[in-house]
């Protein structure tokens, strides 16, 4: 996430802010430790209202299989899901395929729905040369006037 929201800021001079759960407060650290460019951590406490107003205002969404990532389909919102234990056919993203994403390795392993694991390689096999290229082909749509 680190690297490619550094790449997103350099080449598309994105603001980029990270949402997290209450519980995940220190995962966003992390990330935006990682990074060279500053981003806004929101503060795990929003209310779901609040999260939405916050991602409908959003150019693109790069996110894993959560919550929030229903909230951005159904807010058409261009989305990028980064699916490791899930399975997206049972659990979505369901909304426009000609703004959403679903970026998943099929390993041996998954689907297994255990969201610890110590390797992850599921998730870890998916580059940020794959993310980034499927956001700026959303980002390209968007500047074409679609899906706004």
């Amino acid at each position: 996430f680190a690297q490619v929201a550094d790449k997103l800021a350099e080449k598309e001079n994105a603001r980029i802010i990270i949402t997290v759960a209450k519980a995940e407060k220190s995962i966003a650290q992390d990330i935006a430790s990682l990074m060279h460019t500053t981003p806004i951590v929101l503060p795990g406490n929003l209310s779901l209202k609040q999260l939405a107003a916050i991602i409908s205002k959003l150019t693109l969404f790069i996110t894993n299989d959560t919550g929030p990532m229903h909230i951005a389909s159904a807010l058409n919102i261009p989305l990028i899901a980064l699916f490791g234990p899930g399975d997206p056919i049972r659990v979505g993203p369901y909304g426009n395929p000609e703004t959403q994403v679903v970026l998943k390795k099929d390993t041996p392993c998954s689907p297994c729905y255990r969201y610890e694991c110590k390797n992850m390689v599921c998730l870890k096999s998916i580059s940020v040369e794959e993310v980034l290229e499927a956001a700026y082909r959303l980002l390209t749509k968007t500047r074409e006037g679609f899906p706004h």
